[in-house]
């Protein structure tokens, strides 16, 4: 750690007075490495660090940077709110105002005195070092980009909205799709994120776009809280299946919605301004000017934003478009609205056709398109799309419960012509010899330990000896175990899958009876339990706060020293109250100079004397401004 300054002093105790949520939003937002912190003094040393400043000055928009500036350069605090302290001096007003001077103390960035504020020293020396290239506070006021706004052309903003409302339109068709397949088998995830390539392939088939586009398909996806990573891979959240049961357009207005919240007051009140402008510099020149001390990270951060804000048609030809502008002036449902005449109206029925193939001439209404992805396979994905039929999509609605019956009727209630020949009986068969492969879990016993084997059985002799016999199932090295049984030392799950992608009527059973496939191998790496979910800033936070409750007498004794540690170190000037043997209290104020034996030896700055006094009588260390 770096000489602190009194300011750590000051910090350390704003620190130590926040709750759990407080200080997680903080340790978030400012990205603390955990290590070696023991306490409060330690953290706080690491918030005022010239790197973690710098990277939290990256973040802030220009507006937040002005408070920040106003505030460094008011002497001895400013007992000012957000809205004045910048009034008359900056372009800061109302929320953003407000909103600069409350994200500044929850990044801590900036201290409070009772109804004063300060700039801590590093911070200060971070302005500085902001200004010495150009980042003053006079260029920090400007109110707007120095590009020139116009009215907008009607037919120069129809003709580019057009483009940027098709982007959209795709995107939620694509990530529709993504989501499905991703509920039918979720995707690997690499180490830092992304998705297995074998996977990244699968998806980019299924969504029907180029490969390149599915981290952006999946990085909306995550901005919009659709997609979790979980022990089987990148799968579905619970808000996905709320997602895919709403309309086209407000699927849309969700996912834009979710983008828009994410931003900053200062992005959100930039939008709102040019609803009715044309935004010409584009939606990356933009941001980049709105955060104008960015780093390599923050640049990298914004040029992923901006590249979601143009997949999901926020502005065409540098202009917000109407759907965007609906909503950053009205809300979600507005914005649905605007939207709207760009997805064709649902429908209700589809095609069913004697090559088993299901033609939806539109977008179906939500809830029926859920019932028949349930019994067939896309195979032409779009807002017109083409399903078919098949036995593995029959086995499948079998397998998650359902019945020849209950297929029938679905396809019947859905058809506008009818269920031909060919599909009824494909159903009919399927369902007759479902389940006369059944493949479930037994164990033995081996080097001292219970061993999980798979087991598949069949009444039809026949069908059992053809599998017996399969060269594409000899990874499974089966064993004749009796008439009807073969044994397997592979997973159950294993055995289950690979029997099914050989196309045998294979079914899953616990005990004999039916219970639902169990998730594929392929789909994680170990064990299929939910590994358990690191958490370092938890650790964090509940290591500060056992630091001070394994005994109260001894956290107050050890912030006491920690304090004056500082001090020492820093040649500081602090004010010590000493419980004096009669009960009274006196405050000295003093400049620590050591601290050992449980004693502490400072300079008395008034009396011009050296003290020596116990800490066990110190009751208070506060900082002398």
């Amino acid at each position: 750690m770096p000489d602190a300054s009194p300011s750590a002093l000051t910090l350390a105790a704003q620190l130590r007075a926040s709750d759990d949520e407080a200080l997680r939003g903080l340790l978030t937002s400012r990205r603390v490495d955990a290590t070696g912190i023991r306490d409060f003094f330690d953290l706080a040393e690491a918030l005022l660090t010239p790197e973690s400043v710098r990277e939290a000055l990256a973040g802030l928009d220009r507006f937040a940077l002005a408070a920040l500036a106003a505030v460094a350069q008011r002497s001895g605090g400013a007992g000012l709110e957000g809205a004045a302290l910048i009034e008359g001096e900056s372009a800061v007003e109302g929320e953003a105002g407000d909103d600069a001077i409350a994200r500044a103390l929850d990044l801590a960035l900036v201290e409070r005195h009772g109804g004063d504020f300060s700039v801590p020293d590093p911070v200060r020396s971070a302005l500085a070092d902001l200004a010495a290239h150009g980042l003053t506070l006079d260029a920090l006021r400007a109110p707007h980009p120095p590009i020139p706004l116009a009215p907008v052309n009607a037919a120069e903003r129809d003709a580019a909205e057009r483009l940027a409302i098709e982007r959209a339109t795709g995107v939620v068709v694509a990530l529709t799709e993504l989501l499905w397949e991703l509920a039918r088998q979720p995707a690997r995830p690499l180490a830092r994120g992304g998705i297995a390539l074998p996977d990244a392939k699968r998806l980019a088939e299924a969504a029907a776009v180029p490969i390149e586009r599915i981290e952006l398909l999946r990085r909306l996806a995550l901005a919009g809280a659709l997609v979790e990573r979980t022990a089987a891979g990148w799968a579905p959240s619970t808000e996905a299946h709320d997602w895919l049961r709403a309309s086209g357009p407000e699927r849309w207005a969700r996912l834009a919605g979710t983008w828009l919240d994410s931003q900053s007051p200062a992005t959100r009140k930039g939008l709102r301004e040019r609803a009715r402008q044309a935004w010409r510099i584009g939606t990356l020149a933009h941001l980049r000017w709105l955060y104008p001390a960015a780093d390599k990270p923050t640049r990298t951060r914004l040029a992923h934003d901006a590249e979601l804000a143009d997949a999901l048609g926020f502005s065409g030809g540098g202009m917000l478009t109407r759907p965007a502008a609906a909503l950053a002036l009205e809300g979600a449902q507005a914005a649905a609205r605007a939207i709207e005449s760009a997805f064709p109206a649902p429908i209700e029925g589809v095609y069913v056709q004697h090559d088993l193939t299901v033609i939806a001439p539109g977008p179906l209404r939500p809830d029926l398109e859920a019932e028949l992805r349930a019994i067939a396979d896309v195979v032409a994905p779009g807002i017109a799309a083409t399903y078919r039929v098949n036995r593995e999509s029959v086995t499948r609605a079998l397998a998650a419960g359902g019945s020849a019956d209950s297929i029938r009727a679905t396809l019947e209630r859905l058809s506008l012509t009818g269920v031909p020949q060919p599909l009824a009986y494909l159903v009919d068969e399927t369902a007759r010899r479902y389940g006369s492969v059944r493949v479930g879990e037994t164990s033995e016993q081996r080097e001292g330990h219970r061993a999980a084997l798979a087991y598949v059985r069949s009444d039809d002799a026949a069908l059992l000896a053809a599998i017996e016999v399969d060269q594409s199932l000899v990874a499974l090295r089966l064993q004749r175990t009796g008439t009807h049984r073969l044994l397997s030392r592979a997973a159950p799950a294993a055995v289950y899958w690979a029997l099914s992608d050989a196309r045998y009527p294979v079914a899953f059973e616990r005990g004999e009876k039916l219970v639902k496939p169990p998730v594929r191998p392929e789909r994680h790496r170990g064990s299929a339990v939910e590994p358990t979910a690191s958490d370092p800033i938890g650790e964090l936070i509940a290591r500060l706060r056992e630091s001070e409750a394994r005994s109260p007498h001894a956290a107050e004794q050890a912030w006491l020293a920690r304090q004056l540690e500082l001090a020492i170190r820093a040649k500081a000037e602090v004010s010590v109250t000493v419980r004096m043997p009669h009960g009274d209290e006196v405050e000295y104020a003093l400049q620590p100079t050591g601290l050992a034996g449980g004693r502490l030896r400072a300079r008395d700055r008034t009396a011009d004397v050296e003290r020596t006094l116990p800490l066990s009588h110190i009751t208070a260390v506060t900082e002398r401004s």
